[in-house]
C-alpha cells in the first residue's frame, strides 16, 4: 500500500495518507525519526491503544483503528493504521478563514467530544491497568517545566538566538504548585487544540 503523501507538513508528527489499491484511503501514524524532546510525546503505541478501546466501547467519535506494528525493522519506528477520515484541520485557533457565525458551533462540538471523553468509565474500556490513579498534576508540572526548558533552549531558525522562557512561567508553575487541584482519574486528551481533534 503506497503511503503518497504528508498529511500534516505542519508538525513534526510524521502522519501519512495511504492509499490500497481498491481506493480505499488511510492514515499511517509513526513516531518521527530522530531524537524527541520529550519521552512521553508522540507515543503512538499509546494512542493506538486508547483510541481502540474508545472505538471499541464507547461513543467518542474516534478513527478506527487497525493494527498496531511495534517491529522498528519495517518502517523505523512503530507505527499503527486508522480510517482517513474526510474533513477540516484548523490550523488558526482564531477561525479567520471561518464565517463568526458559525465559530461557536466549531467550539460547542469540541466541548462536547470533550465531555464524552471525560465521562468514559477507563475501568469498563479495559483502560484500568492504563497510567497513573493520582499525581497527575504534580507530573503535569513536571513534565511542563521539562519541555519549555527544553524549547527555551532551542533557537529561533530566523534570527538564530535562543528563545528563551516563556514569561511568567516560573511565578505560574510556583502559584499552581501551592494551589493544588484534587485528583479525579478520567480519560483526558493531552494534546487538545483545533488543529488535533
Amino acid at each position: 500500500m503506497p503511503c503518497d503523501q504528508a498529511l500534516e507538513t505542519f508538525t513534526e508528527k510524521a502522519t501519512h495518507g495511504c492509499v490500497h489499491v481498491s481506493g480505499a484511503r488511510f492514515v499511517l501514524r509513526k513516531k518521527p525519526s530522530g531524537k524527541l524532546l520529550s519521552k512521553t510525546a508522540h507515543a503512538v503505541e499509546r494512542e493506538y491503544r486508547i483510541l481502540k478501546a474508545l472505538g471499541d466501547h464507547t461513543d467518542v467519535p474516534v478513527p478506527r483503528v487497525f493494527g498496531l506494528c511495534l517491529d522498528v525493522d519495517i518502517i523505523g519506528t512503530p507505527f499503527y493504521l486508522m480510517e482517513f477520515l474526510q474533513g477540516r484541520v484548523i490550523t488558526d485557533p482564531l477561525m479567520s478563514n471561518i464565517p463568526h457565525s458559525q465559530r461557536r458551533q466549531y467550539w460547542k462540538a469540541a466541548v462536547k467530544v470533550l465531555v464524552k471523553l471525560h465521562n468514559v468509565d477507563f475501568n469498563n474500556i479495559g483502560l484500568s491497568d492504563y497510567g497513573k490513579s493520582s499525581g497527575y498534576y504534580k507530573r503535569q508540572l513536571k513534565s511542563l517545566l521539562r519541555v519549555t526548558t527544553a524549547q527555551a533552549r532551542a533557537r529561533s531558525p530566523r534570527t538564530g538566538e535562543s528563545i528563551g522562557p516563556l514569561p511568567y512561567l516560573s511565578e505560574i508553575l510556583v502559584w499552581l504548585d501551592n494551589n493544588p487541584c484534587p485528583d479525579e482519574t478520567t480519560v483526558i486528551h493531552g494534546d487538545f487544540k483545533l488543529d488535533n481533534i
